[in-house]
């Protein structure tokens, strides 16, 4: 959501697991985790940074970019810039009149 709030692309300037991006979104539906995996992970993810202490790089890895990202996060752009009424509507009128002969 923040990339939504920010206009900033996904991962913008910031480290990630392209490898593990690409497997969630591949576009065959059964190569993609399942929901049960996508749970056991953020359980496990949420561990690491909960209690802060690692096992090994791979957690160490998780650790440092939930740490990266609470610093980004404060941040960022929370509040949408101030547009002209007009730009937020479409200016294109339509008229349709319905025949009769229906």
């Amino acid at each position: 959501m923040a990339e939504i709030s920010t206009g900033k692309p996904p991962h913008y300037d910031i480290e990630y697991d392209e490898e593990l991006t690409n497997q969630y979104m591949d576009i065959n539906p059964s190569n993609r985790p399942t929901a049960s995996f996508i749970c056991y992970e953020l359980s496990r993810w949420h561990e690491v940074v909960d209690n802060g202490a690692v096992k090994d790089r791979y957690q160490l890895a998780i650790l440092r970019t939930f740490q990266s990202a609470n610093e980004i996060i404060p941040t960022l752009l929370t509040e949408l810039p101030i547009c002209p009424k007009d730009k937020l509507t479409n200016s294109t009128i339509c008229n349709f009149s319905i025949s009769d002969d229906l």
